[in-house]
């Protein structure tokens, strides 16, 4: 009878024992899933020096689906998870919109992200190889980054493409930092000269490949586009067939008489002065919404603004293909182009107005 009143004293302590034993074990077990990663997914926790508390925004590409989402950074501090099979570039921005960096990551990677506000050479991504890879250029290139002296960050990709073309990172480092416009022979050369199996998403690829063609009016028929609305900063799509045409003028900064300041004069009186069934949208090749809002902010456009990010290499613009800035499209309803090239002026002869002051 003692024996079994012992047992029977003990079991309170068993019993926290086990409760204990399960507590410690959960703990474990979640830290085990925080630092050995998700299968299903990527994340990433960034510690960016001067940020402050803002919003965050990210956008990378799920397949041939694009992703977006939104983050709260305090005191620079944020984390978000995203999923892709494969590698795929994470561009990653602040609330206006400026770009901080780009990223490579993959479902089962922890990232973990370091870098000093306006230094965009101390970007610092850890926990994926590619964008190591990436952010090791950056340190070894910092001056040249960190004063944006683009002919010079082109050379050093070409040098570094060249000598590693074999090497995943290469690919990476050529569709998110060199700006193709500039040259587009080298860029054009670079492409070709990659390994096929280490490219990113087949339209970001395409995209690229497609800002590079000469002579775009080869495209003939529109099916849709995306681009990033600058009233509400939400995502907005253009498809066809649809109800109106419309004329699309992709321009970059404003300077003083660029064609910047006769599109938005001219797409104002369009609205102004004209009845008729037109699609009116003009969308910005600038490095962020910041800079897309200030140059046309003495203009008081009355029509549809946008931007895309890695402008004319975006692939929001996969099916526009602009050969050059400024550049413009005209369609008619069903997605049919009537026009595309660079000149203002051969745009208006095409445009499908119905002429004719308003009632």
């Amino acid at each position: 009878m003692k024996v079994l009143r012992h047992i029977k004293d003990i079991r309170p302590i068993l019993a926290c024992s086990r409760g204990c034993f399960y507590g410690i074990m959960l703990v474990l077990l979640a830290g085990c899933l925080t630092a050995c990663g998700n299968d299903d997914l990527f994340t990433v926790q960034a510690n960016i020096d001067g940020l402050g508390t803002q919003n965050v925004r990210f956008i990378y590409r799920n397949g041939d689906r694009e992703q977006s989402g939104m983050a709260m950074a305090l005191d620079g501090k944020f984390s978000f998870t995203g999923v892709s099979k494969q590698n795929t570039i994470v561009d990653i921005f602040t609330t206006n919109r400026i770009l901080l960096g780009s990223l490579v990551a993959k479902n089962g990677d922890n990232i973990e992200l370091t870098m000093k506000l306006n230094e965009p050479a101390t970007f610092s991504a850890r926990g994926n190889k590619i964008s190591e890879e990436l952010s090791n250029f950056l340190s070894q290139n910092k001056d040249i980054v960190n004063n944006l002296e683009t002919d010079k960050i082109n050379a050093a990709i070409a040098e570094y493409v060249s000598k590693n073309r074999n090497n995943p990172a290469s690919a990476f480092l050529l569709f998110t930092h060199f700006t193709s416009n500039i040259d587009k022979q080298l860029a054009d050369s670079l492409v070709k000269i990659l390994n096929e199996e280490h490219l990113p998403a087949r339209d970001v690829v395409e995209a690229f490949t497609a800002s590079l063609i000469s002579q775009a009016d080869t495209v003939k028929t529109l099916t849709e586009f995306s681009f990033y609305n600058l009233k509400g900063d939400s995502l907005t799509q253009v498809k066809f067939p649809g109800k109106k045409g419309m004329i699309l003028a992709l321009v970059g900064d404003k300077t003083p008489g660029s064609p910047r300041d006769s599109v938005t004069k001219f797409f104002n009186n369009l609205n102004r002065d004209h009845d008729f069934e037109l699609n009116v949208i003009e969308i910005s090749i600038v490095p962020d919404t910041a800079e897309a809002k200030r140059v046309v902010k003495d203009l008081e456009p009355k029509y549809t603004r946008g931007w895309v990010p890695a402008g004319i290499a975006s692939p929001s613009l996969e099916n526009v293909r602009p050969a050059e800035i400024p550049w413009f499209i005209v369609s008619d309803s069903t997605g049919n182009v009537i026009y595309t090239g660079s000149t203002l002026g051969n745009a208006v002869e095409k445009l499908p107005l119905k002429r004719g002051p308003v009632k």
